[in-house]
This record gives structure tokens, sequence and C-alpha cells, in this order.
């Protein structure tokens, strides 16, 4: 090899060596260095998050906040470096909660996280979602329709607003939606590449002629009071605790005394539910009969009520079934014909629906 040929080939020889130190050093190289981040619903048990290197296995470990176990939990990072884990254990009924901690390892690399609280309260009256969460913060919110009324559009209203310096957040959609009871906010807090979604519900109150059970719908994971108070200032005659679980945010409560009797509410008396974002409603004078002779239905609830009537017969091959709809009159009162032969103990049942659509419900045989 002559002396002009040795040289190209230790050219080119340099050149590949600089090729290996660039490839070696190049950013795409620095940014496999492992990372994890989260993205956490509060009540699931699954949750998802970027990570890297691609195809590295994220083991994590979910701590209750005074560092017991909860659940254990891996994901492979895919080739999009999102990766998927969901964990379980004896404590993982109501799934991630605020204060938990969990500890994620990729190889050498751990990272620790504490799941935010987000505490959205869904205002009906003034079409709010309001809460605490983390301090300088961006917090996302959409409302949807929820139980009360499927017929109309499922998404309502979203937007994104920022928390202050004490975390607190508010969403204003007064004069652009209007809320009724077991609406959904969905509300997402992120900071850096994490973030954490809660969902919050309208209390919705439904109630029952001669009953001493009342409920509803309302945010999972916190309890709150619900009272029977009568007509007067400071008249409670009956409180009790409600609590709801995803993923069926209902709730009941059954008033009774001090002994253990139960307490059955009169007409005036109402079904409240005290504070921020709180629902209340009154009982009406109710009654609910047919009118066999003419085959109608008279009955009795709140007035320029909404209402649905079902009338079901019990006989043996009379196939008797309806469905009506209607507003009741400025007295609260109704009479409806029934277009069927209407039978002793036939199956009444009539839903009135309050302004923030909670529900009055009275069932009664025809007589």
């Amino acid at each position: 090899m002559g002396q002009r040929a040795r040289l190209a080939h230790r050219s080119a020889l340099a050149s590949c060596l600089v090729a290996i130190m660039v490839v070696a050093l190049s950013p795409s190289v620095v940014l496999a260095s492992p990372f994890v981040t989260f993205e956490a619903v509060i009540g699931e048990t699954c949750f998802t998050g970027a990570a890297r290197p691609v195809g590295s296995i994220v083991v994590i470990r979910v701590n209750t906040p005074g560092g017991q176990a909860k659940g254990y939990a891996r994901g492979r990072v895919g080739t999009d470096s999102r990766y998927q884990a969901c964990f379980g254990g004896i404590q993982t009924i109501v799934g991630l909660l605020p204060g938990d901690q969990i500890v994620a390892r990729i190889g050498d690399f751990e990272r620790r996280w504490t799941v935010p609280a987000v505490d959205p309260v869904v205002n009906r009256d003034t079409e709010a979602v309001s809460g605490s969460t983390l301090p300088n913060s961006s917090v996302h919110v959409l409302v949807q329709t929820g139980h009360a009324d499927r017929r109309r559009p499922r998404d309502l209203g979203e937007m994104t607003v920022a928390t202050d310096s004490t975390g607190h957040y508010r969403a204003d959609f007064a004069g652009t939606l209007d809320v009724w009871g077991s609406d959904e906010a969905t509300v997402t807090v992120a900071q850096g590449g994490d973030s954490t979604t809660e969902v919050g519900v309208a209390i919705l109150l439904e109630v029952r002629q001669g009953s001493n059970v009342a409920g509803g719908y309302a945010s999972s994971f916190r309890p709150f009071e619900v009272q029977l108070v009568a007509p007067g200032p400071g008249a409670v005659r009956a409180t009790a605790t409600a609590f709801s679980l995803p993923p069926d945010p209902a709730f009941g409560v059954g008033f009774v005394d001090e002994a253990g009797n139960p307490v059955y509410p009169r007409p005036g008396d109402r079904v409240l539910v005290p504070g921020e974002g709180g629902a209340s409603v009154r009982f009406p004078k109710a009654s609910l009969a047919a009118d066999l002779a003419a085959d109608d239905v008279v009955a009795r609830c709140m007035a320029d009520s909404p209402y649905e009537l079902r009338v079901q017969s019990v006989t043996p091959g009379h196939p008797l079934s309806l469905t009506l709809r209607g507003t009741t009159g400025p007295d609260g009162r109704l009479r409806r014909h029934v277009g069927g032969d209407i039978r002793k103990n036939d199956y009444l049942e009539l839903t009135c629906t309050y302004p923030g659509h909670d529900t009055f419900l009275m069932i009664a045989s025809a007589r």
C-alpha cells in the first residue's frame, strides 16, 4: 500500500472513530437515562405515565400515607415511551387515594411521588367547580351530564384554570351551563410531567313519601352530613352521615332518633346537605290515587313540577303498562287519563322533579 493510500485509510478510520464518539455522546443516548412520570386517577388501581428506557420494566410499590404497603405493580415501557401499571392487594378496594406514596424503580433508578389531593366541589347554585390541590399548578375541568337526565349532551363545558399560591382553584361556569344534581366534573391537576384526576359530583337528593330513607348521588370518598329539618330555625329532627364509592357514586341514609327508631319526614320538612355544594329539598303535601271509574290517575306533589307517571297492571293476562310524562299545575295537582282499564291493586308510581333535578317518589296501589 502506497503512502497516499495509507493516509487515505487512516483518514477513513479517524472519520469512523469520530462518528462513533459522536453517537456515544449524542443527546439521544443522554436522553436514554431512566426517568418516570405518573398519571393517577383517584379511586383507580391502574395508572399510566411516561418512562424510559424503551423496553425497560417499571417496578412500582404503592404505600398508604402511613407507609404500609398497599399494592405492587409492574409495567413495560413501550416504543412510545409510555407504560401502564395496575396494582393489587388487600387494601386496594378503593384504589389510589390522596396521600398515597408511590415508589417506582427502573433498574437502579428510583423515584418517589405522593398522590396530591384534588378535592373538587361542584356547586349547583353558583355553577362553579372549586377545590384545593398543588400550589401554582394547572387545573383542567370538564363538566359532563350525570345520572339525572341522559338526554342532554354528554359534555357540557370545560376550561383550564391555575391554582394560586395556596393551591386553591375555581372554574366558574355561571352563564355558560346549568349544573344539575348528579352532573360530574372531571378535574385534572398537572405539575411537571405528573397529573392527578378526580371526579366530583354535584349532590342529587332522592326522597320518597312515607320513607325515612334518603338517597342520591355525591362525590366519592368524602363523608358528608344529611339532615332532616322541620320548619323553623334550628329544628333538626335527625342527622345521618353519607358516603359513596366508585364506580357508582350513589348513597343512601336512614333517619333515626337517639333510640334507633325511624324518623319519618312530614309535609314541610326538608332533607338538607349543608355546606358549599350542598342541596335541599322540601317535602310537599302529596297524594297518589286512581279514579277507577274514570280510568284516571289523580295526584299532588310540587307546583309546576315535571313528572313521570308509571301504571303497571298486576292482573295476569291484563297487559296494561304505561309511562306518562307532563308537568303539574300551579297547585301541584295532576289528573291523567290512562287510556286503559285500571283495575284494583294495579301499581302506580309517580316521580316528581325539583328545580335542581332532585326527585320525590310516591308509590301506591289502585283502590
